[in-house]
């Protein structure tokens, strides 16, 4: 399994359907992001502008968050 690392330049739509699972993130941070129609087009970078987010921060909370995620599933898929 390829390792994922999110970067400011990607879609929120590709973020989300590379790892649904971090929708719970956006949720937490109360973005509307997951059910916008405009994720697709908005960036990490755009959505926390628009947001008024720390980017840097909110990049390294994502990434946190996934990492263990894929570690987990290297060690469950042979």
């Amino acid at each position: 399994m390829t390792s994922m690392t999110i970067t400011p330049q990607q879609s929120v739509a590709e973020i989300l359907i590379r790892c649904p699972a971090a929708a719970s993130i956006f949720l937490q941070h109360r973005m509307g992001c997951v059910g916008c129609q405009l994720n697709a087009f908005d960036t990490l970078a755009d959505a926390a502008r628009i947001y008024g987010m720390s980017l840097p921060d909110f990049l390294l909370e994502l990434n946190h968050f996934i990492q263990p995620n894929e570690s987990l599933a290297e060690k469950l898929i042979p």
